[in-house]
């Protein structure tokens, strides 16, 4: 049964809902994507009796730590205690054609074959181009390599064209993923192309609220959550192309709500040097160490690597001694 409080919240839900439903200036669908956002963090919210008193939170210091998630690069996970944490905001920052989808695909591709159950939100490719990327990244040479499809289609990993999506259709979607198919890590790629709220609100505010957001969704659902973003074109003026937590494009509110903030850079042209040399530097580490580490990038499969592993990606396909 219901707390009087529960039934308030719930009857208020709905009578606002009905209410926006009614305005000619709120379409349909972002109306029931902003009602199930209601719902949702009342179904997630503290009853009155959790007062956060410190002795509970104390207590909890005893239970195990924070769950995480391969990011696909051995090194990385040893910087990050593991992986990409549970409930919290990675910001991953590139220039363009450096590869922070080729990051983010390949590091669900890593989570997913581990057994972890991944959303991936493109908001730039189909779901048809995505399937061929992760195709080239398992190593599979074309549609008669069955048994390695067949491997790959069953990872836990699933891919929705999100293109035009809301913050609040993001949201909404993460929770119902994380309920219906237990996800756990949530890759929106990219920041700047989710749809704030109030499209007249300036744009840095709007990249704000989209930030925050996405760092209180990994909060209240315990997701983890991997947002990529472009990087300044600033960063192309000077004479190192080394990533800032600076350069994170339009609002320094990615800077300021991530947990950990990862930039990528290599050479995107011949004239540039080696493009299979590239570098991760990990700026910000909320929890733990930073530091700058060597990546190999296979041009062919377009997927970044540690040093050691290249050119393999996994334990049973393709895999070399």
């Amino acid at each position: 049964m219901l707390a009087g409080w529960q039934s308030r919240s719930f009857a208020q839900a709905v009578a606002d809902t009905a209410f926006e439903l009614e305005q000619a200036d709120h379409a349909p669908d972002e109306v029931i994507n902003r009602h199930c956002r209601r719902i949702e963090r009342l179904l997630d919210s503290e009853t009155p009796d959790n007062d956060g008193k410190l002795e509970d939170h104390l207590l909890s210091m005893d239970e195990e730590g924070v769950e995480r998630f391969t990011s696909g690069v051995s090194e990385l996970d040893l910087l990050m205690d593991g992986g990409f944490g549970a409930g919290q905001l990675t910001g991953v920052g590139a220039r363009p054609s450096v590869g922070r989808t080729v990051f983010c695909s390949g590091a669900a591709l890593a989570a997913a074959r581990s057994g972890i159950p991944v959303l991936f939100l493109s908001f730039e490719m189909t779901g048809r181009e995505m399937a061929k990327r992760l195709c080239d990244q398992f190593g599979i040479a074309g549609h008669h390599d069955v048994e390695p499809l067949n491997e790959l289609a069953e990872f836990p990993l699933y891919i929705r064209e999100a293109a035009g999506w809301t913050i609040d259709r993001v949201e909404a979607e993460a929770r119902r993923y994380n309920r219906r198919h237990g996800v756990k890590v949530l890759f929106v790629d990219y920041l700047s192309l989710v749809r704030a709220r109030d499209a007249r609100l300036p744009r840095y505010e709007q990249v704000a609220d989209i930030s925050r957001s996405l760092k209180l969704l990994a909060l209240r659902t315990g997701l983890a959550v991997v947002a990529a973003q472009q990087l300044n074109r600033e960063i192309e003026r000077r004479q190192s192309r080394r990533p800032m937590m600076s350069d994170f494009r339009e609002s320094g509110s990615v800077e300021q709500d991530a947990d950990v903030l990862i930039g990528l850079d290599r050479p995107v042209r011949p004239d540039e040097g080696d493009q299979k040399a590239g570098r991760l530097f990990l700026m910000k580490n909320r929890h733990g160490e930073t530091g700058n580490l060597p990546l190999h990038f296979d041009l062919s499969r377009r997927l970044f690597s540690s040093p050691e592993r290249w050119p393999n990606f996994g334990a049973n396909h393709g895999e070399r001694a």
